[in-house]
């Protein structure tokens, strides 16, 4: 009797051990499956998840919306004794790329003045900086109307600190020379201000887009414009004038901040148009669409370009993705403003386009050109690294500790495995 129960005990063990070891190898075939970046909804919770596709791109790229760190939002960082607190919810997302990519809406000064709540004036602490690298921040636009709040000198010190952890400032707030763009692999980034009268002229701004066209013809352009009418959920005839201008100036992509609220996505002549990407970071509170907003993911390949839109839910300056049905009213809406041609994929929250091959190259140093004293394009080159993509699976849950009916690997908002 003794050596039939441990006859059977051995057998139940085995049966077990190959019953796990099937399902790991099923997983794991289904992780290398499955593309970079892809929003998944599990019981009613988002999430994301990234895994290696059948072909690696040649960069991947998180675009996000303004980011402000002072007012508000400064106060819930010393409430909660936490510098990294703006991004603890979205941390995850941000790092599934080679780089994140945002506007800066404000300085970063050694003594910033405290300004009251209800200020237009901002500074921020240098203690943001080492956050924003850690929220794998690379290149971050200065070229909006509030880099200025502390002069000169704030600005110079605002690049100062950046560059100290290596995150590189692109634009200036008054002026939108073509000299002024960081080079990174296969792409090439450039961003302008046009909220201030007396600054940029259209003509300026596309004559400076084509000058850089062409003396990086195979790069991919992406330009920054800050721009718009705050609070508007539709571009303004002025933003869609200039939009079309800097495509047929050479711009591949057109990623636009200022006006606080998601705008709008076009597609001209085969190029896509984000004129507002809305709130990253901020401290207004007052409506749903200024506490909302749009990460855009994008993935380089060869022969084509993917992008995934992840709808944002701001909770007291901390954004996290929307949960599965706020996510779906939010795209359909997006998707009834924007062109035609794109509804349906908008809706489905993946953009893909074919890529022109003359356009495609391979890069690998970053580069900075800023000084206005030098020739356009002369050569200041910084040296960094960027580490590529794990091919592995990561699914990160929000706004929840765990969730029982959830298979794969779950986080805590900060981050940690459970």
């Amino acid at each position: 009797m003794i050596k039939k129960n441990v006859f059977l005990r051995f057998i139940f063990l085995g049966v077990l051990t190959l019953g796990m070891i099937f399902a790991l190898g099923f997983l794991g075939y289904q992780g290398w499956q499955t593309s970079h970046f892809q929003v998944t909804n599990l019981n009613n919770i988002a999430t994301i998840h990234l895994s290696s596709s059948l072909s690696k791109p040649q960069s991947s790229v998180i675009f996000t919306g303004d980011i402000m760190l002072d007012r508000g939002v400064e106060y819930q960082i010393e409430k909660h004794d936490d510098w990294f607190y703006p991004f603890s919810k979205i941390k995850l997302l941000l790092t599934q790329a080679d780089m994140a990519i945002g506007n800066l809406e404000g300085p970063i000064v050694k003594n910033p003045p405290h300004f009251s709540d209800h200020s237009l004036r901002f500074a921020f602490s240098p203690n943001v900086v080492q956050s924003l690298s850690r929220a794998n921040f690379k290149v971050l636009s200065l070229a909006n109307n509030h880099t200025d709040n502390m002069g000169k000198k704030g600005f110079q010190e605002t690049q100062n600190y950046l560059k100290s952890e290596n995150i590189f400032p692109v634009g200036n707030y008054l002026t939108c020379q073509p000299n002024n763009v960081v080079v990174k692999g296969s792409l090439v980034i450039w961003a302008f201000n046009k909220t201030f009268p007396q600054n940029c002229s259209e003509n300026e701004i596309a004559s400076a887009a084509e000058i850089i066209r062409q003396h990086y013809p195979k790069k991919f352009f992406v330009v920054i414009p800050h721009w718009g009418q705050e609070y508007h959920r539709h571009s303004s005839t002025a933003q869609e004038s200039l939009a079309h201008r800097l495509i047929k100036s050479g711009a591949d992509l057109v990623v636009g901040s200022h006006p606080h609220v998601v705008e709008e996505i076009e597609e001209y002549h085969g190029k896509l148009i984000f004129y507002s990407l809305g709130n990253f970071i901020f401290d207004q509170y007052f409506s749903k669409e200024t506490q909302q907003g749009l990460v855009v993911g994008l993935q380089l390949y060869a022969d084509k370009l993917i992008y995934h839109l992840y709808p944002t839910d701001g909770n007291l300056s901390q954004p996290s993705l929307m949960m599965i049905q706020k996510r779906k009213t939010f795209l359909d809406q997006l998707a009834q403003r924007s062109s035609i041609d794109l509804q349906s994929q908008i809706k489905n929250g993946e953009i893909i386009l074919q890529r022109s091959q003359k356009n495609v190259k391979e890069g690998s140093s970053l580069k900075k050109i800023s000084d206005s004293k030098k020739p356009i394009f002369s050569s200041s080159i910084v040296k960094t690294s960027f580490s590529s993509l794990p091919g592995q699976l990561v699914k990160h849950l929000y706004n929840i500790k765990a969730v029982p009916n959830v298979k794969g690997l779950a986080f805590t908002p900060d981050g940690q495995e459970l």
